[in-house]
């Protein structure tokens, strides 16, 4: 198959959200590789035009290009950082839900640990969110058991009241409790 720009932007006006399409278009997407200038162009057009939730099913194809393509060289990803630097920029978290915010942080996270990037570049776009959504990242799970522990520790725990249970007859004269 040959690579038209023309078939690519039908390809991502096609992409929704399920997996399959996501893996799909990411497949063909890294079979034409040579033309990554071209690809990271057209992502990011779509992604800068997208709602939230649309931005976040890009940001899901860019994720699953990155690390698809590792193995047959790093194109991508130096065509991404640079793409993805401008979509952050342009991220406008205030308008998106706790969910999306959620998501966005999850997958710099796995980013991290997977060492997609360098953490200096993950922590760049960590800095470029927050300074643009004037919100602080979400709270990592050892911080809210944390939060939540101090939490329960400060509150008062009042003793629960012992009523016996009352002892019922049987017809048979055994008593139940």
């Amino acid at each position: 198959m040959v690579f038209d720009e023309s078939e690519l932007v039908k390809k991502f006006v096609n992409l929704n959200g399920k997996q399959l399409s996501i893996e799909t278009l990411s497949r063909w997407l890294i079979h034409h590789r040579k033309h990554h200038a071209s690809i990271v162009r057209v992502w990011l057009s779509f992604f800068e035009k997208g709602c939230p939730k649309k931005k976040i099913v890009y940001m899901y194809l860019a994720n699953d290009i990155i690390q698809r393509s590792r193995r047959k060289g790093p194109e991508f990803g130096q065509s991404f950082e640079r793409a993805l630097r401008k979509a952050f920029e342009k991220l406008s978290l205030p308008q998106s839900d706790e969910d999306t915010r959620n998501r966005i942080y999850r997958l710099l996270k796995i980013w991290e640990d997977r060492h997609v990037y360098h953490e200096t570049v993950i922590n760049d776009f960590r800095k470029v969110l927050e300074k643009r959504s004037h919100l602080s990242p979400p709270l990592s799970d050892a911080s809210q058991s944390q939060a939540t522990y101090q939490i329960e520790v400060q509150t008062k725990r009042q003793p629960i009241p012992y009523e016996p249970t009352p002892v019922i007859p049987s017809r048979t004269g055994k008593y139940f409790v």
